[in-house]
């Protein structure tokens, strides 16, 4: 978000962002979230696409990340995928940085969505 907000007229931060998972993220959701950013950061040079795989298993998906998340090269990745059990990291354009707030405070967020009507579980090794 940081190179979002301090984007300028006069210096242009360009952001990647890639939507990627299968077919819950291959909907037109993204497009909102992309309409939304442009107007709150008129001045950043967005840039945003979908390579999701709608119909692909998990266990399939999970072998086309590495090459099609990387070839990108995004800021962030909004990364959604069903009933998978493996530690996967994604490679990033660089270091992911942390601001606080005036209180020393900071917020991580953390969302999902299913199409199944079921418990989502999440396995944090490290944050």
């Amino acid at each position: 978000m940081r190179l979002l907000a301090t984007s300028t007229p006069q210096h242009r931060n360009t952001v990647k962002i890639l939507v990627y998972g299968q077919s819950i993220s291959v909907q037109d959701w993204w497009l909102e979230v992309k309409r939304d950013l442009t107007a709150r950061f008129p001045n950043a040079n967005l840039i945003m696409e979908n390579k999701s795989i709608g119909g692909f298993s998990s266990s399939l998906l999970v072998k086309t990340t590495e090459m099609d998340v990387s070839s990108f090269y995004p800021d962030l990745v909004l990364f959604h995928v069903y009933d998978v059990y493996k530690l996967k990291q994604l490679a990033t354009s660089g270091p992911v940085s942390v601001q606080s707030d005036s209180n020393g405070q900071r917020w991580l967020i953390v969302g999902t969505d299913s199409g199944f009507e079921a418990l989502t579980t999440f396995y944090y090794t490290a944050i």
